[in-house]
């Protein structure tokens, strides 16, 4: 579904695996692999890996249901 990844919690994680920070996905498009996300990370380029949860968030932190390991 082209929605799948809407409202997921993720982490930006660098070559060693040190967390730059969280993030929640706002759209991801698989066509053009464009992922867009809110996030207070200054640089989330500078991530090597993103790390995928399983909790969904609203814009306003609150909670959105979960993700099932390997919808997406």
């Amino acid at each position: 579904k082209p929605d799948a990844a809407d409202g997921a919690l993720i982490g930006f994680a660098t070559e060693d695996n040190i967390c730059l920070g969280l993030g929640v996905v706002k759209k991801l498009d698989f066509a053009t692999k464009i992922l867009e996300v809110y996030t207070p990370v200054e640089h989330p380029e500078d991530a090597v890996r993103i790390q995928f949860g399983s909790l969904r968030l609203l814009p306003d932190g609150s909670e959105n249901g979960f993700i099932e390991p390997g919808s997406l």
